[in-house]
């Protein structure tokens, strides 16, 4: 695959499709950690959203951080319990109504990870913001961990063929991958997993190239190497660009173009 940069060398900047640095574990240096991203050239952060609990947090950084934070609203699947249907109804509320103008419906999914406990509530609620996503004509952002076919199983049923975004954190099978693949309107959210040792990730770009990947680090977990076992945050993406680079052969610069425009294309940001 050859690919091009519109950028010169010297321009580039990065974007972090997944980030939660409204989390707590930031409370006490968010402005330098901010700060940190500005230093190394990460200059938007796309904010998905956890629970009702985490709204007000978000709100406060979306609100602190124009033009460089955007909100993301949905509730996570490891969030969802007996109690789904009140926090998805507080949920869509702020969606529909909360006057921020979230670009996507996130963060949602499915987790069989931790728990199976929930797995039917997990897949109702799913198809709920499905719909969401449909009727506001906006991307989502999926979770599928340890969860990979039964995402695509819903995703293949009557109704949500239109449905668009990225899989977040993917780790599927090559079999899935390339199945996900076969999903046109979704790109593939690439974080710090792909510079540990045992990654599967670089074998995914065989068959996959850059035109279907967004940068991500999920931060404050799965922090790249050399800082695995620490806080992850966001001013480390050149980490995860410089790894993809290593890759696919091209310029860091040129990793930076490339996934900055699929974010551009997804989020409208």
């Amino acid at each position: 695959m050859l690919y091009f940069c519109s950028m010169n060398e010297d321009e580039y900047y990065f974007t972090d499709s997944h980030t939660h640095l409204y989390a707590g574990q930031f409370d006490s240096d968010r402005a330098e950690v901010v700060q940190r991203c500005l230093d190394n050239r990460v200059r938007k952060l796309v904010l998905p959203n956890e629970d009702y609990l985490s709204i007000a947090p978000l709100r406060s950084m979306l609100s602190y951080y124009k033009g460089m934070c955007y909100g993301a609203m949905g509730l996570h699947p490891t969030s969802v319990n007996d109690g789904y249907k009140h926090e998805m109804e507080l949920i869509g509320e702020e969606l529909f109504n909360g006057g921020v103008g979230y670009v996507a419906v996130g963060e949602i999914g499915m987790d069989l990870y931790w728990d199976t406990t929930y797995m039917d509530f997990q897949k109702t609620v799913l198809r709920e913001q499905f719909a969401w996503s449909l009727l506001l004509k906006l991307p989502v952002i999926i979770h599928s961990r340890n969860s990979e076919s039964v995402v695509l199983d819903i995703l293949d049923e009557s109704g949500f063929q239109d449905v668009r975004g990225i899989f977040h954190c993917w780790s599927g099978t090559i079999d899935e991958t390339i199945r996900a693949m076969r999903h046109e309107n979704f790109y593939f959210g690439v974080g710090g997993i792909c510079t540990y040792k045992n990654s599967k990730i670089p074998s995914f770009f065989e068959f996959l190239d850059l035109n279907r990947v967004v940068l991500e680090t999920d931060s404050p977990y799965l922090p790249p190497v050399p800082y695995r076992g620490q806080r992850n945050e966001s001013s480390y993406i050149p980490l995860i660009a410089n790894k993809l680079s290593e890759i696919t052969g091209v310029s860091v610069a040129t990793v930076a173009d490339i996934t900055n425009e699929n974010a551009k294309r997804i989020f409208g940001i």
